[in-house]
C-alpha cells in the first residue's frame, strides 16, 4: 500500500513540476523562485523513486534533471528549451505505474537473492541496481580566472553583480568565505582594470552547509561513480596548490582543479 501511496504522490509532484515550468514559460521577469521550486520537485519525486527501487524512474528523472541543469545554468528561456523539458516530463507516464510497483518487487527479490549467497566465492553477476543512476555523484565545472575547476553539486543559486573584491559574503544573517581568496584571483587575472568590474558568485548546498565560489564562466555538469572520480585525480604540481588545491581531473583535455568538500 505504501508504494502505491509513493507513485500517486510522484505523479503529483510531476504535475506540480509541469505547472510551475509553465508558469516559469510565462513569465517575463525574475524566475529564480519558481526556477528553485523545480529543483525542489525533482529531489523530491527522485527520493520517492530511490526509496521505492524503480530503476525506471529514476533513470527518467535524471534525464530530467540533466536538462534542468542546463536550463538553468544557461538560462535558457527560450521556446526550444522548454519543449525539450516538457518532452522529458512526458516520458514519465502514468500507465507505467505497474512497473513502478513491479520493479519495487523484483529489486526487493534481488536483494534477497544476493544475502543468500553472500557465502559463495563465485563472483556473482551484477544486479540491476548496478546500472542505474543511484548513488552516482553529480559534478560541476567552472572556470575563475584563467583557471578551471570542479567540485561535487548539489542545489545551487547564482549571484550577479558582485563586488569582486569582497573576501566574504552575508547570506541569511550568516558570513561565508569565498573561495578563492582575493588575492589569489587577483594573481590569475592577465587584465589589469577588471577588479573595478562587477563579478559572479555560485552557491552550492551541501550536507554540511553553504560554500561560495568566484566564477567567471559555468561549465559542464556530470555524473562520475566516486571510486572511479578518485582514481582519475592526479597530484597537483604547480602554484595552484597556494589557493588550497592539492588534487586535479583531467576532462576533454582540460586540467580541472578538484575542490574537494568541507571536513
Amino acid at each position: 500500500m505504501e508504494r502505491v501511496k509513493d507513485s500517486r504522490f510522484l505523479f503529483d509532484l510531476k504535475r506540480k513540476f509541469r505547472y510551475i515550468l509553465e508558469e516559469v514559460e510565462k513569465s517575463t521577469f525574475d524566475r529564480n523562485t519558481e526556477v528553485r521550486e523545480l529543483e525542489s520537485l525533482w529531489e523530491e519525486m527522485f527520493t520517492i523513486a530511490s526509496r521505492s527501487d524503480a530503476p525506471y524512474f529514476r533513470a527518467r528523472l535524471v534525464n530530467l534533471k540533466r536538462q534542468l541543469d542546463g536550463f538553468v545554468r544557461n538560462k535558457a528561456y527560450e521556446k526550444r528549451e522548454f519543449d525539450i523539458l516538457y518532452r522529458q516530463l512526458d516520458k514519465i507516464r502514468k500507465n507505467d505505474l505497474v512497473d513502478f510497483l513491479d520493479e519495487s518487487m523484483r529489486a526487493k527479490l534481488e536483494r534477497i537473492a544476493e544475502a543468500s549467497t553472500l557465502n559463495r566465492s563465485l563472483e556473482q553477476a551484477p544486479s540491476i541496481e548496478g546500472f542505474t543512476f543511484s548513488g552516482i555523484p553529480l559534478f560541476l565545472t567552472f572556470r575563475c580566472g584563467t583557471v578551471f575547476f570542479i567540485v561535487k553539486s548539489g542545489p545551487k543559486k547564482i549571484f550577479r553583480n558582485i563586488d569582486r573584491s569582497k573576501e566574504k559574503v552575508l547570506y541569511e544573517g550568516k558570513k561565508y568565505p569565498i573561495f578563492p581568496g582575493r588575492s589569489i584571483y587577483f594573481s590569475w587575472e592577465e587584465e589589469k582594470n577588471w577588479e573595478s568590474e562587477p563579478g559572479n558568485l555560485l552557491m552550492i548546498r551541501h550536507n554540511k552547509g553553504l560554500r561560495f565560489f568566484r566564477y567567471d564562466s559555468l561549465g559542464d555538469t556530470f555524473r562520475i561513480p566516486e571510486d572511479t572520480f578518485q582514481r582519475r585525480l592526479k597530484k597537483v604540481e604547480d602554484t595552484i596548490g597556494q589557493a588550497g588545491i592539492q588534487k586535479y581531473f583531467r576532462k576533454a583535455g582540460v586540467r580541472y582543479y578538484y575542490i574537494p568538500e568541507e571536513e
